[in-house]
């Protein structure tokens, strides 16, 4: 029964990927022509961080032509998955720093499916690699332009290419676009609170961290700068209470416990007449 193994390998991949890995090779022996096996097996040699064994698998595939537009019609060949496999491609061979041959994985992708927006993410971290920061920004904005509503995600991206440029400032733009997209992306608030306190705007750092805290209660970083930001602001009962949840959450962070024997040690001292 060859059509047993594919969906005996989908069942097996998320909890025993290695087990689905065989299962997946049996299958693509009988079927060697089913896109969907292939995409699958790739997926799973991925997960399994197997990269070297995944690019053989795909390049395989692309030999026989299974990433072309019409696919290779046999009765055994359910369905195309267009651009599976070439996308699949492009993740490997980041994976293995090997962004030009990544990069052309992702354009034969989008050749493809051109609306394929993770296909675009991962052209522009190709180009990034390269230190292609105007092409990958260009590659992001033409993402965005292309749906109605941006999320955070895309945004974080190009604040993400463009401090590793250094522009800072335009970073900044794009985390404030990110949170307009959504106010309550704790990925998008959290470099946005430390441009803030890393350019000395205390006040509108600590607002920042008060909103993180208030949608992740036990995020360690932001109890650690506002720990920071309110002794010194002199306010040094809220300080202590920020202290106190830092070192709780984190019990093993050296540098909570320190300075919570720190602040002990100088309380007791101004205790002392």
């Amino acid at each position: 029964a060859p059509r047993a193994y594919p969906s005996l390998g989908g069942a097996l991949m998320d909890e025993y990927p290695e087990e689905a890995v065989e299962i997946f090779r049996t299958a693509l022996a009988l079927e060697p022509d089913d896109t969907h096996t292939y995409v699958r097996l790739s997926s799973t040699l991925i997960n399994l961080q197997r990269y070297e064994e995944a690019v053989t698998a795909l390049q395989q595939a692309m030999a026989l032509g299974l990433d072309e537009d019409e696919g290779v019609n046999t009765p055994l060949r359910r369905r195309h998955l267009g651009a599976g496999i070439p996308f699949n491609l492009g993740i490997a061979l980041l994976e293995l720093a090997r962004p030009e041959e990544a990069e052309a994985a992702f354009r034969r992708a989008l050749q493809l499916e051109p609306d394929n927006l993770q296909a675009r993410y991962r052209l522009s971290r190709a180009l990034q690699r390269q230190s292609r920061y105007d092409e990958a920004l260009t590659v992001l904005q033409e993402a965005a332009e292309s749906i109605p509503r941006p999320g955070a995600d895309i945004y974080l991206r190009m604040a993400e290419v463009v401090a590793e440029q250094g522009h800072p400032e335009q970073a900044e733009e794009f985390n404030r676009l990110a949170l307009a997209a959504d106010p309550y992306s704790l990925a998008a608030l959290r470099p946005y609170a430390a441009t803030h306190f890393n350019a000395g705007k205390y006040e509108e750092a600590t607002a920042l961290y008060q909103r993180i805290l208030a949608i992740a209660p036990t995020d360690p970083q932001a109890l650690r700068q506002l720990t920071v930001l309110h002794f010194n602001a002199g306010r040094h009962q809220q300080a202590i209470e920020f202290l106190q949840r830092w070192a709780a959450v984190d019990p093993n962070n050296p540098e909570a416990q320190a300075y919570l024997q720190t602040v002990q040690r100088r309380l007791d001292g101004d205790a002392t007449p």
